[in-house]
């Protein structure tokens, strides 16, 4: 959300795929980037003059930035696959996932900004959770000191490995558990 309070939105549609709305604070929502490719996860930069987002037209997931505004050109800030960018607090850097690994660009703001190469920080090893919607959610989030984050991770030992079928188990719950 920008500092006046505009949002970008995900929503799927039957003919587009997901495609990327904006809100303003005092208006109604508008189609702001509309393709036959899946656009997921916008995130307006700090300062509300850029949005990050996802796409697929490429063929496989990347990760662009375009201003809200203005002109369409695009930049695109992953070289090797990006999904679920998100901005540093400070607007100097965006976070992406590629597969389970963290990556980030600097972002060097300016009359024109310009961002650098992509640098692996680290492997998460996270999965997504069951019920996770990619139009919507992000499955980590950036803490306000941009060195920090938020991430689920699933234990091995929490995955079940058996599932137990009961038949009949109301005459079983009858039998442990007699009605007086």
């Amino acid at each position: 959300m920008a500092l006046d309070g505009t949002m970008i939105l995900g929503d799927a549609r039957r003919r587009s795929g997901n495609d990327l709305w904006v809100l303003p604070p005092r208006g109604e929502p508008a189609p702001w980037l509309t393709t036959n490719a899946e656009e997921l996860h916008g995130r307006m930069s700090p300062d509300g003059r850029l949005v990050a987002y996802s796409s697929n037209e490429s063929g496989r997931s990347e990760v662009y930035v375009q201003p809200i505004q203005g002109s369409r050109d695009r930049v695109q800030v992953s070289t090797d696959g990006g999904a679920e960018p998100a901005w540093s607090p400070k607007g100097n850097r965006i976070f992406y996932r590629q597969g389970n690994a963290m990556m980030a660009v600097d972002v060097a703001p300016g009359e024109r900004v310009t961002f650098g190469k992509p640098k692996k920080l680290f492997d998460a090893g996270w999965e997504l959770g069951v019920g996770w919607d990619p139009a919507v959610n992000a499955s980590f989030a950036v803490m306000p000191d941009d060195e920090r984050f938020l991430m689920i991770r699933y234990e091995p030992a929490a995955i079940p490995t058996r599932i137990n079928v009961i038949l009949n188990w109301f005459q079983e719950l009858n039998r442990r558990v007699p009605v007086r």
